[in-house]
């Protein structure tokens, strides 16, 4: 009687240890493809970098400010927050 309590704790640990290791493979996968996902993001965001520091400043402000949508562009004295709100809705 204790024998087969015994085996049966067993096989309902290696059934965890199963279920654990496949979360744990889950969890690993998901993190490679959000590490890949920022690099990728990271090597777009230097792409853009570069083709508007090869444009130069004065035409890449222009393309970003051509389209305000009726928004006032902000000044040097402008809080920073509504800058940002700015650049979030462009």
């Amino acid at each position: 009687m204790y024998a087969s309590s015994c085996k049966r704790d067993i096989s309902v640990l290696i059934e965890f240890g199963a279920l654990f290791l496949v979360l744990l493979s889950v969890y690993v996968i998901q993190a490679v493809l959000f590490m890949s996902e920022c690099y990728s993001m990271l090597y777009r965001r230097s792409e853009l970098v570069v083709a508007m520091t090869a444009v130069g400043n004065h035409l890449a402000n222009s393309v970003w400010e051509a389209n305000l949508n009726g928004r006032v562009k902000p000044s040097p004295a402008t809080h920073r927050f509504v800058c940002i709100q700015l650049v979030s809705l462009l």
